[in-house]
């Protein structure tokens, strides 16, 4: 998602990326916000049709390294866990709205 502010007097972008329950944030110039870089590092590829993740490994100084390969087709998107998660949730959610609007089993 990006906000852009009318009358804007400072030059950076903020990143909120989902980490572990939470969100962690990142102070970046506006022109890397949107970059592949940061989408596939920072946002694990989440979003993109033509690259799908292929391994992630920690070093023992823990450097992270994404390795992407391509899908040509791009038929899926890829989305983050994180996203996979919430989106989950969600749909327990509104599947239980559902069964009360159509009269289905309530505690009263």
């Amino acid at each position: 998602m990006k906000k852009k502010f009318e009358n804007n007097t400072t030059d950076f972008s903020i990143c909120i990326i989902p980490a572990g329950g939470g969100y962690q944030s990142l102070v970046v110039l506006p022109e890397l916000a949107h970059s592949m870089f940061t989408r596939m590092f920072f946002y694990k590829g989440h979003g993109l049709k033509y690259f799908k993740p292929f391994s992630y490994r920690q070093s023992v100084i823990n450097q992270e390294i994404y390795v992407y390969k391509v899908d040509w087709e791009g038929k899926d998107m890829n989305l983050m866990n994180e996203f996979k998660k919430e989106k989950k949730e969600l749909k327990e959610i509104s599947s239980d709205d559902d069964e009360e609007s159509l009269g289905g089993n309530r505690t009263v």
